[in-house]
């Protein structure tokens, strides 16, 4: 049976501590040491998975860490971003069509971390490590499982690593997505919230221009989400995103705003952007990206008739015979 014990502080005041017959302490104590523990367990948990994923991370990428050239794009981002560390804006001595953002990026990449190649492919494992993580996160909060988020964030690790060996502007822009899914995936909505999504698109659009197309489907998102709130409060957290979005791409354009350069940024972000995906952008390349989804051969073989033929075909004409 409990009982209730009267000890002395300093000066006088008397605090009132339940203890059981043995004397072990039960009140606000013992449950902020219970905290405690849980905050502890929760962070060697966490430190054990980014250990983890640092390590696998590393054996998939070090390999790539070393070659001089793996894709020409890569050098061309890095001769723009040593441009902005020389004193210029991006488009002003040499012309490319990406966004400014991806510049900017790699010039902070050569400023932190080295003037070298493989300097800046650790900056490219960092970009998996953390996208791998935000996986890890996003994948625990939607099934509640940690064996299936683990996996998750291993598999997206190895992708990552096999289609973006070198640091490219896709393996920039992952993080800053993943960061947006994980804020989009969790119960909680607000206006602070859907501004920082919104920001986090803003960033992916300026360093891949295609994007713009998911940013608009997000917006759709993030007014339409569930449940059901009244009109005025879709419509305003619609417009906290918008303002995210258009807050990054304006101070993209402040620089040339600035030196009278305007004209610079919109020919090369907007009308650059537009006219390239004008020519690509047919019914012919369409089906190209059809038949190449679903494994469609020209002759309208698939990849996988051959394993058709060889057993499906066999073991329905013996479920056949057996009837």
């Amino acid at each position: 049976m409990a009982g209730l014990r009267h000890d002395k502080l300093p000066g006088g005041v008397q605090a009132g501590l339940l203890h059981d017959e043995g004397g072990a302490l039960r009140g606000p104590t013992a449950s902020g040491h219970v905290g405690t523990g849980r905050v502890h367990s929760f962070a060697a948990s966490e430190f054990a998975i980014i250990g983890a994923l640092c390590l696998w991370a590393l054996i998939l990428r070090l390999p790539f860490f070393f070659p001089d050239t793996i894709d020409w794009d890569e050098s061309t981002l890095i001769v723009m971003g040593q441009g902005i560390l020389d004193g210029f804006l991006p488009y002003d001595r040499i012309w490319d069509s990406k966004p400014p953002l991806a510049y900017v990026a790699f010039a902070g990449a050569i400023q932190l971390l080295g003037r070298t190649v493989a300097a800046l492919r650790f900056g490219g494992y960092l970009c998996v490590v953390l996208t791998s993580y935000l996986v890890y996160r996003t994948s625990y909060l939607i099934a509640q499982d940690k064996l299936s988020a683990c996996v998750a964030a291993l598999v997206s690790a190895a992708m990552m690593s096999v289609l973006a060996p070198a640091l490219m502007t896709e393996l920039l822009c992952v993080p800053v997505l993943s960061a947006a899914l994980l804020l989009l995936c969790s119960c909680h909505s607000s206006l602070p919230r859907a501004f920082l999504v919104g920001a986090l698109i803003g960033i992916a659009v300026m360093i891949r221009t295609n994007l713009a197309v998911l940013a608009l489907a997000v917006g759709g998102f993030v007014i339409s989400r569930p449940p059901l709130v009244p009109l005025a409060r879709s419509v305003t957290r619609g417009f906290a995103y918008a303002t995210g979005v258009l807050l990054i791409v304006l101070i993209t354009v402040i620089p040339y705003l600035v030196s009278g350069r305007l004209p610079l940024w919109f020919d090369t972000v907007i009308r650059a952007g537009v006219e390239f995906s004008s020519n690509r952008r047919s019914w012919e390349n369409l089906l190209k990206l059809v038949q190449i989804g679903f494994g469609i051969r020209s002759d309208g073989s698939t990849r996988h008739s051959g394993h058709l033929e060889k057993w499906l075909l066999p073991l329905i004409c013996a479920n056949l015979a057996r009837d």
